[in-house]
């Protein structure tokens, strides 16, 4: 009963259903689509809603005050609610879709094609004769693009994805009580972070030196609420 009441406060009825009469077409439309398919919360929707816009938008969207500081706005939105209420991924999923579309498998078929003809051009340049593989240049190795970081991987994997996209992106998480727990229990990966999600300058030596230039991350949780 006490699940079945968490979002009380949220529901209206049809005669009270809100208007939102502030916001754009677009965003108007994108929520009513998002609440039909399940009919979600109001509070619900905007958040996981905002918080993908904001990660579409990434660290391109900045102030910069008289002291000629930077900042990054970083967007983290939080579902709290009883285990399956309303399917929360189904929620994610469509707002993906909605929001960002193919661009993240787009991204992932270029790449493919990208390490194609990397591995053509690597080979043609490791069969040039010595004095002519000395003054030609070795083909770059092709790195992927993303804007959809995955929510796993090591801290070392994050760094690395993010100084070759520091436009930053969003990261989904599909249950905050673990990632939470890992960031308690390992001090590393929580500065680490951290630094991210301040949208700060973050440096660390690797195999291959990985610097993240106000890389930013913008998060969406979601935590179970069994109480």
């Amino acid at each position: 009963e006490k699940a079945k009441n968490i979002y009380k406060q949220e529901e209206v009825s049809k005669s009270q259903e809100r208007k939102y009469k502030h916001i754009t077409p677009f965003m108007k439309s994108l929520f009513y689509d998002l609440k039909a398919t399940n009919d979600y919360p109001d509070g619900m929707v905007w958040s996981v809603m905002l918080a993908s816009m904001a990660g579409l938008i990434g660290a391109r969207a900045k102030i910069t005050n008289t002291k000629n500081i930077t900042v990054f706005p970083v967007v983290w939105a939080m579902i709290v609610a009883p285990s399956s209420l309303a399917a929360k991924s189904t929620l994610y999923n469509y707002t993906k879709d909605c929001i960002f579309g193919d661009i993240q498998k787009n991204y992932y078929d270029e790449y493919e094609d990208e390490k194609l003809n990397y591995k053509t051009l690597y080979k043609g340049y490791m069969a040039l004769p010595k004095e002519e593989k000395l003054q030609t240049d070795e083909p770059e190795e092709p790195v992927l693009k993303q804007i959809i970081f995955h929510a796993g991987g090591t801290p070392e994997a994050k760094i690395k994805s993010l100084s070759y996209n520091p436009k930053g992106g969003v990261v989904y998480y599909d249950e905050m009580k673990a990632e939470l727990e890992k960031g308690n229990s390992n001090e590393e990966y929580k500065a680490l972070k951290t630094s991210l999600f301040d949208g700060s300058i973050f440096h660390k030596e690797l195999l291959t030196d990985s610097r993240v230039p106000n890389g930013e991350i913008f998060g969406i949780e979601q935590i179970q609420n069994f109480g």
